[in-house]
């Protein structure tokens, strides 16, 4: 973890933490605007038969999610783990 090295004050790592998650959401949002920009543009080329039976075999588009703050601070945790076990081991 940089925070460590680089010697972030809490204010700093509470700042950066809200940021990223920020950034992340507005990520995900363009990510997903791409996706359906060039979903729309391939099934474009399709018969209407066709996009029915792609929709029926597809069925709605997957969402994706933000990963968790549980999840973060567990992945956080194991790589704090892992690190001291590496210090601990000659």
């Amino acid at each position: 973890m940089l925070a460590e090295p680089l010697n972030f004050s809490d204010a700093q790592r509470e700042t950066l933490t809200s940021k990223a998650d920020e950034y992340e959401r507005e990520k995900q949002e363009r990510t997903s605007k791409i996706q359906a920009e060039y979903d729309a543009k391939l099934l474009a080329h399709l018969t209407p038969l066709q996009r029915k039976l792609y929709e029926s075999q597809v069925g709605k588009p997957f969402e994706y999610a933000p990963v968790s703050r549980e999840a973060q601070s567990f992945d956080r945790i194991r790589e704090m783990k892992q690190r001291y076990a590496a210090r601990a081991t000659p």
